[in-house]
């Protein structure tokens, strides 16, 4: 949804606008908040591989990722990483070793306490990635 307008306050609330040739109608607004529920819920159904901690004797796979889905990542920022801002574009092939490269193409969703969540553009992950990461950080699970 587009609006144009000037912006009054920016501050931890959120933002204020005051638009330019009046706000869409509330069913444009209810067509769109429906939009945004749904897609969070339907991120939120798949099921997510949550990924172990390395071994605090350095033995272990080291990776960023804190989690994983078909429709999704959430990672650990590096310390030099700059925060990517809220619905900004992520793409790009993510390197967990010599071996394994996971295709990246997306928007953040949300970032906070140094941990940035990516939602997949359509269609995701697909089945053999999600295997391929069982595989290497739960060996030991069927």
């Amino acid at each position: 949804m587009t609006v144009s307008g000037r912006i009054r306050r920016i501050d931890r609330a959120g933002l204020a606008v005051f638009p330019e040739g009046g706000w869409p109608g509330p069913e444009v607004i209810d067509a769109e908040r429906a939009a945004l529920i749904r897609n969070h819920q339907e991120r939120r159904a798949a099921p997510r591989l949550p990924l172990p901690p390395p071994t605090s004797g350095g033995i272990g796979q080291r990776t960023p990722l804190l989690d994983v889905s078909t429709t999704g990542l959430r990672y650990v920022l590096g310390p030099a990483e700059p925060v990517p801002a809220a619905g900004s574009r992520v793409e790009g092939e993510l390197r967990l070793d010599a071996d394994a490269v996971i295709p990246v193409r997306g928007r953040v969703v949300r970032h906070g306490g140094g941990e940035v969540a990516v939602a997949f553009d359509p269609p995701g992950l697909t089945p053999d990635v999600l295997a391929m990461l069982r595989r290497r950080f739960f060996p030991t699970i069927p």
